[in-house]
Formats: structure tokens, C-alpha cells, sequence
């Protein structure tokens, strides 16, 4: 619970990557997780950590391509079409 309260609140402005990577760590060192418990968790979670990677590449590409600035100013115009936005955006 810690780590997830880290990686929520970021400490000390502390990138969350780096607070998991801590929370891990105090699991190993206080026995809650064994070394020979992490190829069952690696089955476990293979498929579902390859899909978030996968879609983290993903959206950097496509943010590198223009593609959700592109898709923002569409929605903006089509809202400001329809009155609902002003047309200044």
C-alpha cells in the first residue's frame, strides 16, 4: 500500500517509476516477495505487461505524429460549428 500511496502522491516530486522501483525492492528485502516467486509472476502478468508497454509505445508515436493535437483542434472546431464552443481556440 505504501508504494502505490508513493506513486500517487510522488514524494518529493519523485518519479513514480522510481518509487515502484523502491516498493519492489522493500518487498524482496523484507521478505514479503522470494527471487523463486518471480517466474510464476512473470506467467502470471506476461501477456498484460506486454500490451501496457505496447500501448505506451504506441501513444508516444502517434503523440510524435501530431495525431492527438490533431484530433483536439477537430473536436474544438466541430464544437465551436455547433455553438458550443468559442471560436477563438
Amino acid at each position: 500500500m505504501l508504494t502505490v500511496a508513493g506513486v500517487v502522491w510522488r514524494p518529493r516530486g519523485l518519479d513514480p517509476a522510481w518509487v515502484a522501483v523502491l516498493g519492489a525492492v522493500a518487498a524482496l528485502l523484507v521478505g514479503a516477495v522470494h527471487l523463486s516467486d518471480l517466474p510464476a509472476l512473470w506467467n502470471a502478468t506476461w501477456n498484460a505487461t506486454l500490451t501496457l508497454v505496447a500501448l505506451i509505445v504506441l501513444s508516444l508515436l502517434l503523440d510524435a505524429a501530431g495525431l492527438f493535437r490533431w484530433t483536439a483542434l477537430q473536436v474544438a472546431r466541430w464544437g465551436a460549428a455547433a455553438g458550443g464552443v468559442s471560436s477563438r481556440c
